[in-house]
């Protein structure tokens, strides 16, 4: 065989052995580095582009939440010395509720709902009515005002505002000073009427006769359960939820917060904190009358939650 065949035989090999490329990437190693570094430069370009352009069509879907404020009348015919606030984040079907409330009758459960589907607001003393020979306002009497229960703030187990958990005295805070919060999942029912402004929260309870026990001697027995004290489950606190806003929006792919926030004033002419009826005013109450000077207002403070 000759030299020159002997060659090339030993080239082939040196290709079939990878010989070839070896000196291949030897000679462009240099172009190669920076042909792969830029393909993986465009493809992280690539990956940031696509996450800012789902962040910004994240952050641009829904409109903007607006603050709203409304001035409520009390119920100064139920004897209310508390105050409260509620906040609702809202997002698709999820609600998250914080209930605060403050000076209502402690160690006495206090059934708490989101009420809907009636005309959106809260009872005034016009709404009142005699209950076992006292002036005062029942579920009944308000329930075309505030609407039916739709949601129930219970501690745990189903938030239904049905039967029997809407009134379960056993699922609901038993403290005057409730700091409550739960998640909840709503129906689109509840979802879309908090967002229209229709949704009115309630909390119940009351100590009419102010012997610190919800009992059947002051208002007799429940309009919702006869074998419920009527102060057990006539309302305490009421407030229609309103929008909730501040510097800046909450999106509708972050959650609405809707605030609703009650407390109390002290009547007119009076001072402290209001029981709703004066000293003055006990023989014209004991006749089944509130003197326009007991009834006291309550006010509704709005603030945005983030």
């Amino acid at each position: 065989m000759s030299t020159q065949h002997r060659g090339r035989l030993t080239r082939a090999r040196l290709v079939l052995a990878g010989f070839g490329w070896r000196v291949f990437l030897r000679r462009y190693r240099g172009p190669l580095f920076v042909f792969v570094l830029l393909i993986g430069l465009a493809g992280s370009l690539a990956a940031v582009g696509v996450l800012a352009t789902s962040d910004s069509s994240s952050s641009s879907a829904g409109p903007a939440a607006k603050a709203y404020a409304t001035t409520l009348g009390a119920i100064p015919t139920n004897r209310v010395t508390g105050s409260g606030s509620v906040t609702v984040q809202l997002k698709g079907l999820t609600a998250t509720v914080t209930m605060d409330t403050n000076g209502l009758l402690n160690g006495s459960p206090h059934l708490a709902h989101i009420h809907g589907e009636g005309l959106g607001t809260c009872p005034t003393a016009a709404n009142a009515r005699l209950h076992n020979g006292h002036l005062s306002i029942s579920t009944g009497d308000a329930i075309r005002l505030y609407g039916s229960t739709l949601t129930s703030f219970t501690l745990y187990g189903s938030t239904s505002g049905a039967v029997p958990t809407n009134i379960d005295m056993n699922l609901y805070p038993a403290s005057g000073n409730i700091r409550y919060k739960r998640t909840m999942r709503v129906s689109r029912l509840v979802a879309d009427l908090v967002r229209d402004g229709d949704g009115v929260i309630v909390v119940h309870g009351i100590d009419y006769n102010e012997n610190h026990v919800y009992d059947f001697s002051a208002l007799g027995v429940s309009d919702l359960d006869h074998t419920l004290p009527g102060e057990a489950t006539a309302p305490a606190l009421c407030g229609p939820l309103r929008r909730a806003s501040s510097g800046h929006s909450a999106s509708a792919a972050n959650g609405s917060t809707f605030v609703a926030s009650l407390r109390t004033t002290p009547p007119i002419g009076g001072s402290g904190v209001s029981t709703g009826v004066p000293a003055a005013a006990t023989s014209s109450r004991s006749a089944g009358h509130e003197p326009p000077s007991a009834q006291s207002s309550l006010i509704c403070d709005l603030s945005h939650s983030v």
